[in-house]
Order: C-alpha cells, then structure tokens, then sequence
C-alpha cells in the first residue's frame, strides 16, 4: 500500500494566496513575504487535510451540495462514513476562502482493493498497472456554487496547488492520475492536458455517466513548468484554463519549502528551486532561474 508520505501526517495549513501566507510560511522557506492579492481581490485561500469529524462533514456537506446539483446519486456518501478516517489509502483535501469551507477533494491511492475506478473501467486501469505506474485516483472534485467568479477561480487554484503538492510528497517518480468525471466537464480538463481513455460509461456510485480522464505526473509537472509564473509577465505563455489556475496558485519559489515541511524535513536554502520527485531542483527550460529575491508580484483582477 502505497500511503501519502508526509500528507498522512500533516496538521498545518498551507496558505495559497493572500495576507495569511505571511504569517502562515513564516519560516526560513520564505522568501518574499507579502500578500499577493491585489486588484480588487479581497480575500486569502489555504489547505488543510481534513482529519477531525467536523472537517470530514464540512468536506461532505461541499459533495452532497455539488452532486445534487447535477442530479448525482449521494448514497455512497454514507457508505464511506466508517473508513474516512482510518483508511490509509484514501485522503480528504479541504480549501478555505477566509477560513470558511469552500472546496474539497478525496484522492484514492491504489492498493490490495484497487481504486473506484476499477468498477467500470478495469482494463484501462489495468493496462496503466501494467506500464508499472503508480496510479492517484482524483475524486469528489467540488466547490461551494459562487455568484463571484473570482472567488470561484481562487478556490479551484487553491484545489489544483492541492493535487500537485500531494502528488510530488509521494516520491513516486511514476504516478499517473485518474479521474472519472462528467462528460459535460471533459473539455475543461483536457485544456489542463488531461486525456480521455475511455468511453462515456455508466457510474454506479452516483448513477450517472462519467468519462476516464488520465495525466501523467511527469507530463503536469512539465506543464506546470511553462505556465506557473515566476513573475506575472510571464501569464501568457499559458493557456486560458491554466492562466486562470496559475493566477491565484502559491508562489513558484515557495513550493520548495512547503514540500520539505510536508515531508517533515528542513527546507533548502533561501533562493533555491523547487524539487522534483527526486529530489533535483525543477527548473524551466523557458524561464530564467529565481533571484533570492525579486520585485512584489502584482495580480491582476479578472
């Protein structure tokens, strides 16, 4: 069984954006301490992984809101009551907009029972097992419904940051991340470099139809290199999906650091660039290395 590292563990809570991150990452990581919200956006984003019943009933509260709203079946919420905060192979990511709940989503690593997925698309995930990747099934992908599309977009960054930062404190040098999601949805996430493997099939957990969508790790964090900006003029060379993501993430220069307290260890030097699962500093081919200090990046509002 493969459990996830250092997230297992992990009580903190990880600032993305906004006044808290200061006070949150105050620590030898952090390079530049400022807010980053600016243009009209007011208000800060974090993570926590869920582990007490009040977090794991917010979280739960955020699916059945989600799911009802497009019609989904939630009886499998019930099921999963038992199990929720005991089972190592599954994990619950909270993201709060000010503090209050507003986003969520539960990765299933695979092991002796396999992952969700295994019920309706059984070869697909075979035939990746059989290429000796690891698989990190993503599900129960949901935010509260904003009238605010700012807001909306900060909380699904801050959920984003999450699926990166849980996947590179695997070590895995070998992941590939599945997903069953709605077939009204494929669009959006193959603009993130998602790619379907299979047909619209029928999902029993919520009795609708869902569609596999696949990532290779090493390919989203390659993409992640061309597009997160290490300074705001650099937006562009991303597309719109991912301008919107990377608008509202953390810092480039400050993933480093939050990974080495993930993983429970000292973070490396000031200035330094984030690791890869191996441990090699990740830079850019496009991009020039960070300066241990640089000038305060400004966000646009849109």
């Amino acid at each position: 069984m493969r459990q996830a590292n250092g997230l297992h563990s992990w009580t903190g809570r990880i600032s993305i954006i906004g006044s808290t991150a200061a006070h949150a990452l105050a620590q030898g990581e952090r390079r530049n301490l400022r807010p980053r919200l600016s243009g009209g956006a007011s208000c800060a984003s974090s993570l926590t992984v869920a582990r007490t019943e009040e977090e794991f009933r917010q979280a739960e509260h955020l699916v059945l809101s989600a799911y009802a709203g497009l019609g989904y079946d939630t009886q499998f919420l019930v099921s999963q009551h038992g199990d929720r905060r005991t089972d190592p192979s599954r994990l619950t990511i909270l993201s709060s907009l000010d503090c209050q709940p507003a986003g969520t989503f539960t990765v299933f690593l695979d092991g002796p029972h396999g992952v969700q997925a295994d019920l309706a698309y059984p070869e697909a995930i075979d035939a990746i097992r059989s290429t000796g990747q690891s698989i990190v099934e993503l599900g129960q992908f949901a935010t509260l419904p904003f009238d605010n599309f700012q807001s909306s977009q900060i909380v699904i960054s801050a959920l984003h940051n999450g699926v990166y930062l849980l996947c590179a404190s695997l070590k895995q040098k070998r992941t590939t991340i599945v997903f069953e999601v709605n077939p009204h949805h494929v669009k959006y996430w193959r603009s993130l470099g998602w790619r379907v493997v299979g047909p619209p099939r029928r999902c029993d957990r919520v009795n609708a139809p869902g569609v596999l969508m696949v990532v290779d790790f090493a390919d989203y964090t390659q993409t992640l290199l061309q597009c997160w900006p290490l300074h705001a003029r650099h937006q562009e060379m991303a597309g719109r999906a991912w301008q919107r993501v990377i608008r509202y993430s953390m810092l480039w220069e400050d993933v480093d650091g939050v990974l080495a307290r993930i993983r429970g260890h000292a973070p490396t030097h000031a200035g330094a660039m984030p690791r890869d699962l191996s441990g090699e500093p990740l830079r850019s081919p496009s991009f020039p290395a960070i300066p241990a200090a640089g000038p305060t990046r400004h966000v646009q509002s849109g």
